[in-house]
C-alpha cells in the first residue's frame, strides 16, 4: 500500500508531452453514489478504462452498498466483512464498498475521480491523493448544484463534460474548471444481429409485434421527470399507427407508466430494461427520441450518433452549443414544444432515415471526436498533467509557475473556439 508520506519519483519534474514512452503508468481510482450493471456512469467508466493506454483503472467505489447480487460478471464474488465488499466489475477492475474499500483505493490511486459524489470519508482530509470532482449535471438540475456546493470542501480539480456543467460550480471554481466531452465504447453499439433478425425476435418476445412496414422509435434512459418521457409517448397521437415506440429503461414507476400507456396506445408502447446491447436496439430502429429539458453530453444521443441513427431531441443550452461547434447533428425541438410539434420532427428525421444528411454528418462527427479511445486521450492528457501538477505544487511550491495548476481551458473559450 502506497504510504501518504513517501517521497513520489522525480518523474513529476517532466511535463507530460516530454515525458518517455516508459513513463510510469497512473494508477486510476474511481468513485461513484453507486453501481449496477447499466448505469450511465458505469457505462462512462468501462469506456475510460477499456480505452487508457498511460493510465490503469485500479478500483471503483460505491457509496451505496453492493452485494453478490450485482452482476458483474464476476466468478470472484468476496464478502472482505466490516462492511467492506469486493466484486469484479466486468473486465474492467474491482469494485468495492465500504469505509475500508475505500481508504486502500485512496491510498493505492495515483488520482481518484469522483462522478457524482456529493461527499467521500473523511481519510481524503489527508490531500495526499488529487481528487476531480466530474460535473455531468447542467445548473437547472438541483442535485447538479449540490454536489458542486459539496464537492469544493474535497475536491482539487473540477471536469465538466459538457461547457454548461461548469456553471453550476461555485463563480470561484469556474474559471479554471476543465471541460473534457464524453464519448462511448464503439463495441457497444455493434448489433448482435441483423435488424430484421432482432425485430422478430422482439415480437417472439410478446411486447408487441413489428412488422416490416413499422417504423420504430426508440427512446433509452431512466424514466424521470427531467427525460420528459410522457412527451415521446404523447407524441404517438399525432403519428401513423405504424409508429411504435420502445421505452428502454426503467425507474421506480415505470410499471404504473406502462400499464397506463397499454391501455392509451395499445400496441404501440413496449417497455423493457436497459439491454446492454444497445447496438441491437439501433439496429433495429428508426429514429431515437429524447426530449430532455436538460442534458450535459448524454451518452444515448452519442450512441445514436455513432450508430448514423437520426436523433430528435429537444434544443436545450448544450444541444444548441453542439450544433454551434459541429453544425446540426439532430433535429431540435423547442424545450416548450407541443407533443405535436415534436412529432412533426420525428416525422422528418424517420423520412430523412439513416442517409438523411444529419445523421451522416453526426456519425462523421462523433467517430472522429466521441468514441471512447477519443475520451481517454483527453482524460489522459488532463490527469497526467493534474497528478504532475498537484504533487508539484506541493513539494515544490517554486515550481508551480511551469505547469498551471489545471490546464486552462475555460468554458467560453471552449464554446467559442469549437475545440472538441
Amino acid at each position: 500500500m502506497k504510504s501518504a508520506t513517501a517521497n513520489e519519483p522525480t518523474h513529476f519534474l517532466l511535463p507530460v508531452m516530454n515525458a518517455p514512452r516508459n513513463a510510469r503508468t497512473l494508477r486510476i481510482g474511481f468513485v461513484t453514489p453507486r453501481i449496477s450493471s447499466v448505469g450511465g456512469a458505469e457505462i462512462w467508466i468501462r469506456a475510460l478504462s477499456r480505452s487508457f493506454r498511460s493510465c490503469q483503472t485500479i478500483g471503483v467505489y460505491s457509496q451505496e452498498p453492493i452485494g453478490p447480487q450485482e452482476n458483474f460478471n464476476d466468478a470472484e464474488n468476496r464478502d472482505y466483512g466490516g462492511g467492506s465488499t469486493r466484486l469484479r466489475f466486468d473486465d474492467v477492475a474491482e469494485v468495492g464498498s465500504g469505509d475500508e474499500y475505500f481508504e486502500e483505493l485512496y491510498y493505492e490511486s495515483d488520482i481518484l475521480v469522483a462522478w457524482g459524489v456529493k461527499s467521500l470519508p473523511d481519510v481524503v482530509r489527508e490531500r495526499s491523493t488529487p481528487i476531480v470532482n466530474v460535473m455531468h449535471g447542467t445548473a437547472e438540475l438541483k442535485y447538479s448544484t449540490d454536489i458542486a456546493k459539496e464537492s469544493v470542501l474535497w475536491s482539487n480539480f473540477n471536469v465538466g463534460v459538457a461547457a454548461e456543467c461548469i456553471d453550476a460550480l461555485p463563480p470561484a471554481c469556474q474559471t479554471n474548471a476543465v471541460v473534457i466531452p464524453n464519448g462511448s465504447e464503439i463495441e457497444r453499439i455493434e448489433p448482435r444481429f441483423g435488424r430484421e433478425e432482432f425485430r422478430s425476435n422482439w415480437s417472439a418476445n410478446g411486447i408487441f409485434e413489428l412488422n416490416p412496414s413499422d417504423k420504430v422509435l426508440l427512446f433509452m434512459g431512466r424514466l424521470s421527470d427531467e427525460k420528459n418521457p410522457m412527451k415521446a409517448i404523447y407524441s404517438l397521437q399525432y403519428l401513423p399507427p405504424n409508429y411504435k415506440l420502445i421505452m428502454a429503461g426503467s425507474s421506480q414507476n415505470s410499471t404504473s407508466i406502462s400499464k397506463e400507456m397499454a391501455k392509451l396506445y395499445p400496441g404501440r408502447v413496449g417497455f423493457a430494461e436497459y439491454i446492454p446491447d444497445v447496438g441491437d436496439l439501433l439496429a433495429m430502429a428508426d429514429c431515437l427520441v429524447a426530449p430532455s429539458d436538460t442534458e450535459a453530453h448524454p451518452l444515448s444521443i452519442n450512441e445514436a450518433w455513432l450508430a448514423g441513427l437520426p436523433v430528435v431531441t429537444h434544443a436545450y443550452p448544450t444541444a444548441i452549443s453542439m450544433q454551434k461547434r459541429h453544425g446540426p447533428m439532430s433535429l431540435l425541438s423547442p424545450i416548450d414544444s407541443s407533443p405535436e410539434s415534436f412529432a412533426k420532427q420525428i416525422t422528418r428525421a424517420v423520412a430523412d432515415g439513416r442517409e438523411g444528411k444529419i445523421p451522416r454528418h453526426a456519425k462523421e462527427i462523433a467517430w472522429m471526436y466521441y468514441t471512447g479511445k477519443a475520451m481517454a486521450r483527453r482524460w489522459e492528457s488532463f490527469l497526467h498533467l493534474a497528478h504532475y501538477s498537484f504533487h508539484v505544487s506541493q513539494e515544490t511550491p517554486e515550481l508551480t509557475h511551469i505547469i498551471p495548476m489545471i490546464p486552462k481551458h475555460k468554458p467560453q473559450a471552449f464554446r467559442q473556439t469549437g475545440q472538441a
